[in-house]
């Protein structure tokens, strides 16, 4: 789950159901769990707003970029 400045009141839930996938996958060889919750938040831990379309909901181009670059090493070539 990805953090957006529209759902700020379920970010603490996000980052709690996020870290119960990341230790259910463990449990699986052929999954792996991709952070891009933490790389989406600045410096002091705030949702980057930059990265939204107006509805504060959906990514932008610079949103997918960073969502790229995290999954890209986990994709088959």
């Amino acid at each position: 789950m990805k953090p957006s400045p529209s759902r700020k009141h379920l970010l603490s839930k996000y980052k709690e159901a996020n870290g119960l996938i990341k230790e259910f996958l463990k449990k699986d060889k052929n999954a792996k769990f991709i952070d891009v919750y933490s790389l989406m938040l600045n410096k002091d831990g705030s949702v980057m707003s930059e990265i939204f379309v107006d509805d504060n909901l959906h990514m932008n181009a610079k949103g997918y970029a960073i969502w790229k670059k995290a999954m890209q090493p986990y994709l088959k070539k």
